[in-house]
């Protein structure tokens, strides 16, 4: 072979090297993208599925309807990222309350609790504390719910379960505090309202004007719907990491439950 035909050969022996490379290249690229992709949609069916379950088989009386979503104040914004279900592993503790006194409220020890970890917002916890027999502060105190919870997720004795470390984190922009927050979003809805049962029990609206599920209620009980969206951010994998630090890539799970439950005439 001539020098110059050596050269040409070379060329197209290099051409084809890059071509096959790039290929393989290709086609990890699509397997990583699948595989995390499926990574994700497991991750989000394992937590989805978990929480929805407890939701629906939670406890719930006319003192605490069975769930409660916290906020927490970044700037100006809320991000609604923690979820307490009264979920005890047997009989509630006081569902009724003592005879001619209000509903009982859970215990701690009785409660599930879903919120991103401190410290490592990628993960989703389950929280659960079964040695504090303490009763929970009431249901529409925000700021001794806020306290009281801070305190069991820093608790060494609580048990925490990582439900997915999937979970996208973002900066909040515009703010003095740059720590990164996990993307999960609990939203709640009752029917009837909480203002409505207030103003029920303060004797301005009737009982047949408050907005029973499914119109349904009696002349001593009324049907009560607790409804849960659930959204997710989830990233599509490990391996997606380290060339999508930010989460620009990351995928949404949405998921709902419902809890029903009788409301007694005149109790409070």
């Amino acid at each position: 072979m001539t020098l110059a035909e050596l050269i040409i050969a070379s060329a197209i022996l290099s051409m084809i090297v890059v071509t096959m490379a790039m290929l393989a290249q290709a086609v990890q690229q699509n397997s990583d993208y699948g595989d995390g992709h499926g990574e994700a949609a497991q991750h989000a069916r394992v937590t989805l599925g978990r929480i929805c379950r407890n939701v629906n088989e939670a406890s719930a009386n006319a003192s605490f309807p069975g769930l409660l979503v916290l906020s927490t104040q970044v700037g100006n914004w809320q991000f609604p990222d923690t979820l307490v279900v009264w979920h005890p592993q047997r009989t509630a503790a006081n569902p009724q309350g003592l005879p001619g006194a209000p509903a009982g409220l859970p215990l701690f020890q009785e409660l599930v609790i879903y919120c991103p970890q401190p410290g490592s917002p990628n993960n989703l916890l389950e929280i659960t504390d079964p040695g504090d027999t303490r009763t929970v502060p009431a249901w529409n105190d925000a700021a001794d719910w806020s306290t009281e919870l801070a305190a069991v997720i820093a608790s060494k004795t609580a048990s925490q379960t990582v439900l997915t470390d999937l979970l996208r984190t973002a900066v909040v922009s515009g703010t003095s505090n740059p720590a990164p927050r996990g993307m999960v979003r609990f939203v709640t809805r009752l029917e009837p309202t909480a203002a409505q049962w207030t103003s029920y029990q303060q004797a301005q609206l009737a009982w047949r004007n408050l907005s029973w599920a499914q119109s349904l209620y009696g002349a001593t009980t009324g049907l009560r719907q607790v409804w849960l969206r659930i959204e997710l951010q989830l990233v599509p994998g490990e391996a997606s990491l380290p060339t999508d630090p930010t989460g620009n890539g990351a995928i949404p799970f949405f998921g709902s439950a419902t809890l029903y439950y009788q409301m007694p005439r005149g109790s409070t």
